[in-house]
């Protein structure tokens, strides 16, 4: 006669239950040829009603006298709650087996059968009582088949997860952090559904150390265990030593040969009132298999080392002197009943900078790095980028906070009036301890000031967050600088731009700004791209403090953009022009990817008192334009826009020639038809920053880039024209094997 574990709750008529889970299971039950109802007893608890539902279950697809020691008939019970999405299910005959797949298994109660792999709220959508009761069939044919654990599952873990958690540093466990105090401070659960407590760890910040107490860690890694059924937590040394023994662990024996190195180190406070064990305990799925996984668990006991040493037979009570041999090796523990409760913890451990890169799916780690310009886009870039663990960056910004920063910045209201870079780079290292950032108040463009060679030196890529025109023109001019790239999103907030270097730094900045236009001004992405539509408004009582209207949102999805491509672009040697446009009333975004030509400068052309830049697109599509209109001259308008600062002007593109223009072998005269409709659409689509610089025209078959008297005569009448503005003029002149660029500014002679 089988004798099974009581219920304990008052018997009532199954047409009583007041549970719809209760009448689903009952209806099931009474159809079911092979499950007969026992009885159904009810119980009340503190407002909370629980309902028993009793069965016997008659399996078929049982063997007789199998190994597991699962029977034919089983007595079940189907506890539902009105706070559970599904019944609990109890096995209970006292003599069924302890085995896989059961919550917290004790030989001393009824067995908790674990029936589903997947999340209760995945079954609960989909759960009928009448599948519930063929579950459990399956679940007891499976257990005495000994195929309950799949082989393509993860392996059992060794313990239940304790309702108490511990969080450690990363690096808790580096062999330089050995001998030092941990400050803990403990919070309880009790605002989540969860109950237990949470102890936060870390090296004795300053600013939480006042609330806690020190901790002393002592590390400690088993010998491999083959996985099996998952045990319940206990409460005394004694008891793990029981549990473990089976298993081929001697804990006990593990923690004094621990306390034994501890104390020989020197290196421990011995006085410190509470010490917590990390138990990893490398896991097999079988005797010869390799160590699949392994589990962590914290066990935690408020007692001082030198307290500890005594309760294992390390040191004597008496004399405090260390029970060793003269080897140096233990003597033989008097007893293994050690009086020492504990308390089991899951054990987590704060996210280092590879394990941040691999779960933000980052395979390649980068080394070190700058950011210039501290503002919305740069904070929101090291705010990803510590959190993912790519690269240790030095900030750059000799800006401060103002209050309406913090509309659309990373960082909190509180660090109003302060540096940003050295703000944001201090906030970061807090929080992730890993991150080796560094906040400088400095002008970027300084070159010649030590700091910043120093971080350009060290940089092995530079990333120009500025939102300004200054910065990327100026490092362009520094041969020696490391690869940089810029990054920057449009006043509206609905578009962003990355310009990359090449490798090798043969395509810089500022020849990728020109192209940039250039690509605006002939290709739709330009359309509405820098077309200003964008509302301002005052942040100080300068007439320069003026800022976009911008939000947080636009900020973060144009910047989280920008950060994965400038990762991805980080792994590439070319050059590159990426344009993004979102449509925000829809959700639409546009991408547009240019091929990056070669500048040209000091090559072929003369100079007077601005360097020229333009680039190979620009000798390619006049090339082709001359070689379509042979064997006639041809020519246009060149646009460009000058940097006064730099000395620099740059040719961002030549334009074909007006319709009424006339072309002959020996002469060009550039017509006018829509020139000043070019000119506006250009100024418009570029936000005002590219417009005429002069003309461009081709010589016939065989002949050279040269001037001619004509050409000097109509160079020096562009001159006296843009002089008004007191800009320079230039005329780009293509022969067969030559291009040309000469400059004419009025009173340079």
């Amino acid at each position: 006669m089988a004798d099974f574990f009581p219920i304990e709750a008052d018997e009532i008529d199954q047409n009583k239950v007041k549970l719809d889970g209760s009448t689903a299971m009952i209806k099931a039950i009474n159809k079911d040829r092979n499950t007969t109802l026992i009885d159904v007893r009810a119980r009340v608890n503190s407002g909370k009603r629980a309902e028993f539902i009793s069965v016997d279950i008659c399996n078929d697809d049982v063997p007789s006298r199998n190994s597991v020691g699962i029977c034919y008939k089983e007595r079940i019970v189907y506890m539902f709650t009105k706070e559970s999405e599904l019944p609990s299910t109890f096995a209970l005959r006292k003599g069924f087996p302890i085995t896989m797949h059961q919550n917290s298994p004790s030989e001393d109660a009824e067995k908790s059968l674990c029936l589903y792999l997947e999340p209760t709220d995945v079954v609960a959508a989909s759960w009928t009582a009448e599948k519930h009761l063929k579950r459990t069939n399956w679940w007891l044919t499976q257990a005495a088949l000994g195929k309950l654990h799949h082989d393509d599952q993860g392996i059992e873990q060794l313990f239940f997860n304790p309702s108490s958690t511990i969080i450690l540093p990363y690096d808790y466990d580096h062999e330089s952090n050995h001998g030092k105090q941990l400050n803990a401070v403990m919070h309880n659960k009790k605002e989540t559904i969860e109950e237990g407590a949470f102890i936060v760890t870390n090296w004795k910040r300053k600013s939480l150390s006042r609330h806690g107490a020190l901790i002393n860690v002592v590390t400690i890694i088993t010998p491999s265990i083959v996985h099996g059924v998952v045990n319940r937590n206990v409460n005394t040394i004694s008891k793990l030593n029981e549990l473990l023994k089976p298993l081929g662990v001697e804990i006990i024996d593990l923690i004094r040969q621990q306390l034994l190195e501890i104390i020989n180190s020197s290196s421990y406070r011995l006085d410190v009132n509470a010490t917590v064990f990390i138990l990893t305990f490398p896991m097999q799925r079988s005797p010869d298999s390799p160590i699949e996984t392994r589990q962590t668990i914290a066990i935690i006991a408020f007692q001082s080392l030198a307290e500890l040493a005594v309760m294992f037979d390390v040191t004597d009570e008496t004399t405090k002197y260390l029970r060793t041999n003269a080897n140096g090796k233990l003597l033989p523990i008097c007893s293994d009943n050690v009086d020492l409760n504990i308390e089991f913890m899951e054990c987590l451990k704060e996210t280092s900078a590879k394990e941040r890169r691999l779960q933000s799916g980052i395979i390649k780690s980068f080394g070190k790095g700058a950011i210039i310009g501290a503002g919305a886009l740069g904070g929101a870039l090291v705010d990803f980028w510590a959190k993912a663990g790519w690269g240790s960056w030095t900030v750059v910004d000799n800006d401060s906070f103002r209050p309406h920063n913090f509309t659309r910045h990373v960082i909190p209201s509180s660090a109003v009036g302060q540096n940003k870079a050295k703000f944001v780079a201090a906030h970061y290292s807090y929080y992730f301890q890993d991150c080796d950032f560094t906040g400088i108040n400095i002008d970027a463009k300084n070159f010649n000031i030590p700091t910043v060679n120093e971080y350009l030196n060290k940089s092995d890529l530079i990333i120009d967050a500025s939102a300004s025109l200054s910065y990327p023109r100026a490092i362009s001019l520094n041969r020696y600088a490391p690869r940089h790239m810029s990054a920057f999103f449009i006043p509206s907030g609905s578009g962003a731009v990355l310009l990359v270097e090449d490798k090798r730094r043969k395509v810089r900045l500022a020849s990728l700004e020109a192209q940039y236009y250039r690509v605006l001004i002939n290709e739709p992405i330009g359309d509405k791209h820098l077309v200003s539509t964008s509302d301002q408004f005052r942040s100080g009582v300068s007439c320069r403090d003026n800022s976009f209207v911008m939000s947080h949102s636009r900020v973060m999805a144009c910047s989280s953009l920008l950060s994965e491509q400038i990762i991805k672009a980080s792994c590439q040697d070319d050059p590159m022009i990426m344009i993004w446009h979102d449509e925000v009333e829809t959700g639409e975004r546009a991408f547009y990817r240019a091929i990056a030509r070669k500048d040209v400068m000091n090559n072929n052309h003369n100079l007077n008192k601005f360097k020229v830049h333009w680039d190979e697109g620009i000798e390619d599509r006049i090339r082709k334009l001359r070689s379509q209109n042979l064997p006639n001259e041809t020519g246009g308008i060149l646009i460009g826009y000058h940097d006064m600062t730099q000395k620099s002007v740059y040719i961002v593109d030549a334009l074909s020639a007006p319709d009424d223009s006339i072309g002959t072998p020996t002469s060009f005269q550039r017509g006018t038809n829509g020139v000043i409709v070019t000119l506006e659409e250009v100024a418009t689509r570029t936000a005002n920053n590219v417009g005429y610089i002069g003309e461009w025209h081709s010589h016939p078959k065989g002949a050279s880039a040269r001037m001619s008297k004509l050409d000097i005569n109509q160079l020096e009448e562009l001159a006296i024209n843009l002089s008004e503005d007191g800009l320079p003029a230039y005329q780009m002149i293509i022969g067969e094997n030559e291009t040309k660029v000469y400059e004419k500014v009025l009173d340079s002679e």
